[in-house]
């Protein structure tokens, strides 16, 4: 089964506006991507989704309510869900000293503690720093769809 992080941005991507090209292809590849991971029976789905506790508490920290419940129930859809421990902790860390922000280290580092086939991100900042420094593949939601169909 293919696994699949999608990380806040990416999450949050469908209530951003849409008027620009570039948001709505990334909300309709996250859409399909989502589609994949859904089934009417688990032997169906063609991916498994997979978030983290860091997942929840970003989401939990959004003060707008209705991103905070969109947020909600896509995480409520993943088939896996990561709780962060030592070793996730101890490799945020090292990613923090190597350039990423807190947060997006804690997203990669779950990621990678569950062994993903792909960290999906809209951040183009994340996307240039975390490529190269992890095991896992690190792209954007289009890339992803392109690699599973």
């Amino acid at each position: 089964m293919i696994c699949i992080y999608l990380d806040n941005c990416c999450i949050q991507r469908p209530l951003d506006d849409q008027r620009f090209a570039r948001i709505r292809l990334e909300t309709e590849a996250i859409s399909l991507l989502l589609a994949l991971c859904q089934s009417t029976s688990e032997q169906d789905a063609q991916a498994e989704l997979v978030a983290s506790e860091i997942n929840a508490v970003e989401n939990n920290k959004n003060p707008d309510t209705t991103r905070k419940a969109f947020g909600t129930g896509i995480l409520e859809q993943a088939k896996e869900y990561i709780l962060l421990n030592e070793n996730i902790t101890a490799r945020a860390k090292e990613l923090t000293t190597q350039g990423l922000h807190a947060f997006d280290a804690l997203h990669l580092a779950c990621a990678e503690a569950a062994n993903v086939d792909y960290f999906c991100t809209t951040d183009d900042k994340l996307l240039k720093k975390a490529r190269p420094l992890s095991t896992i593949t690190v792209c954007t939601p289009l890339s992803c769809l392109e690699n599973l169909i």
